[in-house]
């Protein structure tokens, strides 16, 4: 009987093989990542777009800052207080009050309450149904609780009873990949954060809009 003989790869074939897919690989693999990054850091723009945009709607129908306490959900725009959403802290600290599923200082808070709301009036020191007002919602609620696309909180610099007697700036602000923001620019100084955002060091990843 004749024998069938069986083809296979050779060594040296397999070996082309193996580094062909190396080289591909390694071609690949970073392009991916690139993708990845550029949609995860395009989405963290929009978001603070949208953030930022709600913070503008509401300047204009309260007139002022956020700046006493008693706000919904015990909310308080008193001193230098900050706004964030859910999602963990930054690291070196600088992102306000713990990430408690009721913690006052979340977006909910200022965003959310219904129209005319009394408590959200209090928190402006506004009056119901008068020329400057609470016309909220600004943001839905599932806006409001957005988490970067670190993990990490989004964080709303400035916009407090501190920040309106000198009218100081407004940042929205997502720390990028590393979570970090430098002291200089999370630190009011005579109750106004800096006027440029400082790109440098652990904040050269930082993506902020300025409001105001």
């Amino acid at each position: 009987m004749k024998r069938i003989r069986q083809q296979g790869f050779t060594l040296i074939e397999a070996a082309v093989a193996i580094a062909v897919v190396a080289i591909l690989s390694g071609i690949i693999v970073p392009l991916v990542v690139k993708n990845l990054n550029d949609a995860r850091r395009a989405r963290a723009s929009n978001d603070i777009q949208v953030i930022a945009a709600a913070v503008a709607s509401q300047l204009k129908d309260t007139g002022r800052r956020p700046s006493a306490a008693n706000g919904p959900n015990g909310a308080t725009g008193a001193g230098q207080a900050l706004w964030h959403s859910l999602g963990a802290a930054w690291v070196g600290g600088g992102s306000g009050v713990a990430n408690a599923a009721t913690a006052p200082q979340r977006f909910e808070s200022l965003f959310c309450a219904p129209n005319q709301n009394a408590q959200a009036n209090t928190l402006f020191g506004t009056t119901i149904a008068a020329e400057f007002s609470y016309r909220g919602p600004y943001l839905a609620n599932d806006v409001a609780q957005k988490t970067d696309p670190w993990g990490n909180r989004y964080v709303i610099l400035g916009y407090n009873g501190g920040s309106q007697t000198t009218n100081g700036p407004i940042w929205i602000v997502c720390a990028g990949p590393d979570g970090q923001v430098l002291a200089a620019n999370r630190t009011a100084t005579a109750n106004a954060y800096p006027a440029v955002w400082n790109t440098t060091g652990v904040s050269q990843d930082d993506l902020v809009v300025r409001v105001n």
